[in-house]
């Protein structure tokens, strides 16, 4: 990890933290923008649960700030199809996921998002990272390569990288088996496992794994680090908060009050 990542990096995971409780709130709650938490779409695309509409794909798509331009039925009958697979490995199936989405809007976009976001969503047990540019950027980081921001996003392989989930996966991977060798990410991942697993929801099943919190807190935070190198800033986090070298003061209070959150409240 580079200097820059290290000397910032509890603020980064207590910003991760935060993030990974308000998204993983109750199925009944609703988050930034009035957005549907994950807890709602693992239960919606649950094998069990009714048929996804194409209003739902849709709104699937708005809450990924990825809508239009989408053909939502053929989207719909997409996820219908993939909540019907019952041997789901994620280096093998979110690459053809992503290429069988492109082939579904009329946008010149990389799917790996959507497809890993998905993967995530209907196989809640499985190994998925999600794929995202600004977490790219962080892993990039962190290997100490030569271009970021918008260097990176310029560069003459940066789209045939953009839709190798492959390789992203496997880096994902070897992060998190680092951070899983450091204390404070173990910290970090217990308090959020421990709060969401009290929350009623498909995440209270102990079928759940608990790697499932892991993963998402990775993600999380790598997500941030991105956000900071390319932007300079750590979305949706107040950067004057003091950080200590433990969870923060009352951190864990700020987490449950996530998961209380109405929807008045989280359109505040």
């Amino acid at each position: 990890m580079t200097w820059f990542l290290a000397r910032h990096r509890r603020r980064f995971l207590n910003a991760g933290m935060e993030d990974t409780v308000r998204w993983c709130a109750g199925p009944d709650k609703t988050v930034i923008g009035n957005h549907r938490t994950d807890q709602y779409w693992i239960r919606t695309f649950a094998p069990s649960a009714a048929p996804v509409s194409a209003g739902i794909a849709r709104l699937f798509l708005e809450t990924l700030k990825l809508a239009g331009g989408w053909d939502y039925e053929a989207v719909a009958n997409l996820i219908n199809n993939l909540r019907a697979t019952t041997a789901f490995l994620p280096g093998r199936d979110i690459p053809s996921l992503g290429h069988a989405l492109r082939r579904l809007q009329d946008r010149e976009i990389v799917c790996m998002t959507a497809a890993s976001k998905l993967a995530q969503l209907v196989f809640p047990a499985a190994e998925v990272h999600i794929r995202q540019e600004l977490s790219w950027q962080a892993i990039l980081s962190r290997q100490q390569h030569p271009l970021s921001g918008m260097a990176l996003q310029n560069a003459q392989d940066w789209y045939a990288s953009a839709q190798d989930y492959v390789s992203y996966h496997a880096e994902c991977r070897r992060i998190l088996a680092g951070e899983m060798t450091r204390a404070d990410f173990i910290e970090a991942a217990e308090v959020v496992t421990s709060l969401l697993r009290t929350v009623p929801g498909p995440l209270s099943d102990p079928a759940i794994p608990d790697a499932f919190f892991q993963r998402y807190l990775l993600d999380k935070m790598l997500f941030h680090e991105g956000c900071h190198i390319k932007f300079g800033r750590i979305a949706n986090c107040d950067e004057s908060i003091p950080v200590n070298d433990q969870i923060r003061p009352g951190l864990y209070q700020c987490l449950r009050s996530y998961i209380r959150l109405g929807a008045s409240e989280a359109m505040a």
